[in-house]
């Protein structure tokens, strides 16, 4: 994985959030009985700094923080957020913020992937782990041995929750046991249960080759588990699962990208690192910030 580090000013007190004091403000917030929609939460290249603004690219605004991989978490109401490594090596240390402007520590993990929300809330799993809300450690969440069904070998894991059971997005083949696996093995795309490590589903058919420019485990599975989507130095491709069928959403290169809650919009880095925005209704990509240079894992959205 990637991981762009960078040294950043920081002014905080017992190694609390860094507070960017030229943009100091807080989450913007809909008014009373509006629940926040259409919001993306970004970090930007050059300062780190975190900023949300609206889909349609109106409505800027600094956090006051500095971070990188931020979520929102179900509600809108926090985004989590981790620090930027003091050293190489050394663990990420994340953070709530909530609407207030007011951050507090979370949980420490190797890795700094955006932490995935259960959807109640209650809990999140980060650097393949299971944490409560609290940020209290519960489980590994390992999902299988190698070998999981006959002669089908699965590699790589991707946790995305399905109400409040966990299950790992795994790429697998097929080959004859004690055989390596070569750059023309066709690969798919599965759903597998991580307690008990049972295939829950398989999501393609002999579309992957592990040699192929959409041969890596970077694919997106949409919340209502219809849509495949895999972000490729040649665009975007989505695999409907049900019916077989690909398509491109769009043929700009794409670095990054997260769903929305509707299974239809789509928000992406491009290779400008510029945030964009796509959806599944509409033709062409439009560029939500053009201004700023946006990090890389560094974008979610939240929509109602």
């Amino acid at each position: 994985m990637n991981r762009q580090r960078r040294v950043v000013c920081w002014l905080g007190i017992a190694g609390f959030a860094a507070v960017c004091i030229s943009c100091a403000s807080r989450i913007e917030s809909p008014p009373p009985n509006k629940p926040a929609s259409g919001w993306i939460v970004y970090s930007v290249a050059d300062s780190g700094s975190l900023w949300n603004v609206r889909l349609d690219g109106s409505g800027a605004r600094c956090l006051g923080v500095t971070g990188i991989s931020p979520s929102w978490n179900p509600s809108a109401s926090e985004v989590s957020y981790f620090l930027d490594a003091a050293m190489p090596g050394d663990p990420y240390h994340s953070y709530l913020l909530d609407q207030t402007g007011a951050a507090r520590p979370f949980l420490t993990a190797a890795f700094c992937s955006p932490i995935e929300w259960r959807p109640d809330g209650r809990e999140v799993i980060a650097d393949g782990q299971i944490y409560t809300a609290a940020g209290d450690r519960v489980a590994f969440a390992v999902a299988s041995p190698q070998v999981v069904a006959g002669d089908t070998v699965f590699f790589g894991q991707l946790y995305q929750w399905a109400g409040d059971t966990l299950q790992a997005l795994m790429t697998g083949f097929e080959h004859a046991p004690g055989s390596r696996p070569a750059s023309s093995n066709p690969y798919d795309y599965y759903l597998v249960n991580v307690h008990g490590g049972t295939i829950t589903a398989r999501l393609s058919h002999g579309h992957y080759t592990m040699g192929s420019v959409r041969g890596q485990l970077a694919g997106v599975l949409s919340p209502d588990r219809r849509q495949l989507m895999t972000p490729t130095g040649s665009g975007i491709v989505i695999l409907n699962t049900v019916t077989q069928h690909e398509t491109w959403l769009t043929q700009q290169q794409a670095t990054w990208a997260r769903w929305g809650s509707d299974s239809k919009t789509v928000v992406f880095i491009d290779g400008g690192f510029q945030l964009c925005r796509a959806s599944l209704d509409s033709v062409g990509v439009t560029r939500t910030v053009t201004s700023r240079r946006v990090r890389t894992m560094s974008a979610d959205i939240h929509l109602d």
